[in-house]
């Protein structure tokens, strides 16, 4: 009696059921370490800069802990941070720990676009192939990639890059290497079809 064997698919989704949550909970634990290591370094003294003082207004009266960078046109830099990174710890926050943004960044990106389009630079139904060259750039708009109507399909779903992004938690990906993810795959819905968040549609603004 021949025994079948597991098809080869399967296998592969069963390993990444397993792997992928190991590998998240190494780096979190990580960070973890990361994150105590800062609380035990030796705090720099806050400067009295007007930034850092809006810091410290604004972590006094939510009772929260940040950190913020601000960037200017010549290339000048200012970092601070307020509040504290563990208040049971009585650990401050400052530029050494590590903490999230998630899709944060996304208003950021949306609103500098918006200011592109008050200033006439750009159009919101303008295609997006003006700048890029993609299969699907002659009918996605500027307005659909804000908007996730795109169809686009969502980088993030790829199993492998996420085998990638967990197994290197130290790599800073680069826009272009993401679109390389999604970049030949066929978009999941007709263009303004539909709502469908993705993170794929907010990767083509860098790149304009």
């Amino acid at each position: 009696m021949n025994r079948r064997k597991p098809p080869k698919k399967k296998i592969i989704v069963l390993a990444l059921l397993f792997v992928l949550p190991a590998a998240w909970f190494g780096n979190a634990a990580r960070l973890t370490v990361r994150n105590d290591r800062a609380c035990g370094a030796t705090a720099e003294a806050a400067s009295e800069s007007p930034f850092q003082r809006v810091l410290d207004e604004y972590s006094a009266e939510r009772n929260i802990g940040l950190q913020a960078t601000v960037i200017l046109p010549d290339g000048s830099q200012s970092d601070a941070s307020a509040g504290f990174a563990s208040r049971e710890r009585g650990c401050p926050a400052s530029a050494e720990h590590h903490f999230g943004i998630g899709s944060v960044t996304k208003l950021y990106t949306a609103t500098l676009v918006m200011r592109q389009v008050e200033a006439g630079t750009i159009s919101l139904d303008e295609p997006i192939s003006k700048w890029l060259d993609l299969p699907y750039a002659e009918q996605v708009t500027v307005r659909m990639l804000l908007t996730h109507t795109s169809g686009i399909p969502d980088y993030t779903g790829d199993a492998w890059f996420l085998i990638r992004y967990v197994g290197l938690p130290e790599k800073s990906w680069q826009a272009d290497e993401l679109v390389s993810v999604i970049k030949n795959k066929p978009l999941d819905f007709e263009s303004g079809s539909r709502h469908e968040y993705s993170n794929s549609n907010y990767l083509y603004f860098p790149l304009k």
